[in-house]
């Protein structure tokens, strides 16, 4: 197997090029394909690709034939665009999962190279998002987004870098453990200047699997607290920022004003984070200790919890009256109650179902029979959940695929887990965090989610050993699957371009103008 991270920094690259413009249009994600299409065509002829394990055969297979159907239902979709859009978003994640698993590499560096690459991708969509509140730019409702188009997704990817930096601050050194510190505090207040109601289920979702994964010590119960202080301190401060841009106050000033509450709070728990670390820490810290796990009962408590949180927000949207209007209208949406539009998308799903349980309607195109079946006044793309999103446009077979996808990337992750440092249960934590949101939320769509999912739970794949290991085929023969894939992946990035380029020329001189999903809730 080789110890070449080639594919695992493509996939990185590929992720901080998506959150340049982390936004749905398909010129804006294209040249990632393209970056992506070229390493794996590369890699298909210079190295033989490794052995699979179970769960990593039925992701990519599952994500190759989610690719494969998604194209077919341009034939029968009723928005055939949409479709063509959405097929090339799938085949992306194809080409990902693709390089990541059957590519892997042994180096110790893989892990921070994929972390390092989420956490730098959140920072960046981060200073995107106050650069533009410091212009005075009023974002839609008062939620802190940047360039995402959808508020909530910046929200999650705040959290997914908030835990990858979170896993290696409970086991670095004093100086590296107060910056991570601080960085998470960051982070986290971006998340929470989102107003996201559902993202606090997703990071509990983190947590636990994270704790379920790694044995806190008493150095990592003070760093903690002391990120609790922080956040203490600067999120009032950070949901005053809506309630400044829905009554027209300077947002410029306001904005100003929150960033310097959010650096001290990072700078009080950077300086607990240290003390912790120098007065408490006996050594502890280092590799036999960071591979200890947490005893068996305690973890699966953790994960029992981690697996309730996941069905939280959708237990709580649909028995909560949807008021929709008092959401929007809220200083703050944390206290605006649960109500949402979600049930009555997921009725229209499955009606859709329902009426056409093989073939969908067609890749993207759940706007259309919501449009004829809806009780609400919004006009959503997408049927807000990867399930249901799944179902609508692609029948059962693509419910069964996508599951199968989510099924196989965690199955493949946890192979290894007795051999988790803090890295890879950081990375555990930040994909299990993105898939249990794409649960009730339409993030998984926008390709720099979907990446930074792929990259946290695609690094962690372990090859079979022993017994496990695949027969290689003779010859050639070992390499024919890996290059007619990419292959397939150069015709579908191909036939991509005209779409991509007819999304540029679209484009105003001045800028582009706003996505339609900026209507969506």
């Amino acid at each position: 197997m080789t110890r070449n991270p080639a594919a695992t920094l493509a996939v990185a690259g590929a992720l901080l090029v998506c959150a340049w413009s982390p936004g749905l249009e398909v010129d804006q994600w294209w040249p990632a394909l393209v970056l992506l299409v070229v390493v794996l065509c590369v890699t298909a002829v210079v190295r033989p690709p490794v052995p699979l394990a179970s769960g990593a055969r039925v992701a990519l297979v599952a994500a190759g034939t989610w690719t494969g159907w998604s194209a077919l239902s341009i034939l029968w979709a009723q928005d055939r665009g949409w479709a063509v859009e959405a097929t090339g978003r799938a085949a992306f994640v194809t080409v990902a999962l693709a390089l990541v698993l059957w590519w892997p590499s042994r180096s110790p560096h893989a892990a921070r190279i994929a972390a390092a690459g989420l956490a730098l991708a959140a920072v960046l969509v981060a200073a995107v998002a106050w650069g533009q509140a410091l212009d005075g730019l009023v974002l839609e409702d008062g939620r802190l987004r940047g360039a995402m188009p959808y508020a909530n997704a910046f929200a999650l990817l705040m959290i997914a870098g908030a835990l990858v930096t979170l896993g290696p601050a409970l086991r670095a050194p004093p100086a590296a453990r107060g910056g991570a510190a601080a960085l998470v505090v960051v982070l986290l207040a971006c998340a929470a200047a989102a107003q996201s109601r559902s993202s606090p289920a997703a990071l509990a979702v983190g947590l636990l699997v994270l704790v379920a994964f790694l044995r806190p010590r008493w150095p990592d119960l003070v760093t903690g607290a002391g990120m609790v202080m922080g956040l203490v301190v600067c999120l009032p401060h950070v949901l005053d920022l809506r309630r400044a841009m829905l009554t027209g106050v300077d947002t410029a000033r306001v904005t100003a004003e929150v960033l310097v509450v959010v650096g001290l709070g990072a700078a009080l728990s950077a300086a607990v984070a240290v003390a912790a670390a120098t007065l408490m820490d006996r050594g502890t810290g280092r590799a036999g200790a960071e591979r200890a796990l947490t005893p068996p009962a305690w973890r699966r408590l953790a994960l029992l919890g981690a697996a309730a949180m996941v069905l939280a927000p959708a237990v709580i949207t649909i028995l909560s009256q949807s008021e929709y209007d008092r959401v929007e209208r809220a200083s703050t949406r944390f206290a605006a109650g649960g109500g949402s539009n979600r049930p009555d998308m997921w009725r229209v799903a499955v009606s859709t179902v329902a009426d056409r349980p093989v073939l969908g309607v067609g890749a993207g195109s759940f706007e259309r029979p919501y449009l004829r079946e809806r009780r609400t006044d919004v006009a959503p793309r997408f049927a807000h959940g990867l399930p249901a999103e799944a179902a609508s446009t692609l029948g059962l077979p693509g419910l069964l695929l996508v599951l199968a996808f989510c099924g196989g990337l965690l199955a493949t992750a946890t192979v290894g887990r007795r051999r988790w440092r803090a890295q890879e249960a950081a990375l555990a934590a930040a994909g299990a965090a993105i898939l249990a949101h794409a649960l009730v939320d339409w993030t998984f769509e926008l390709p720099v989610i979907a990446l930074a999912a792929i990259l946290a739970l695609g690094v962690l794949h372990r090859p079979p050993v022993g017994r496990d290991v695949l027969p290689e085929p003779a010859g050639s023969r070992q390499r024919l699957v890996p290059r007619v894939a990419a292959v397939g992946a150069v015709l579908v990035t191909v036939a991509l371009l005209p779409v991509a380029l007819a999304a540029t020329l679209a484009r105003s001189p001045s800028g582009s103008p706003p996505s339609r999903v900026d209507q969506f809730e």
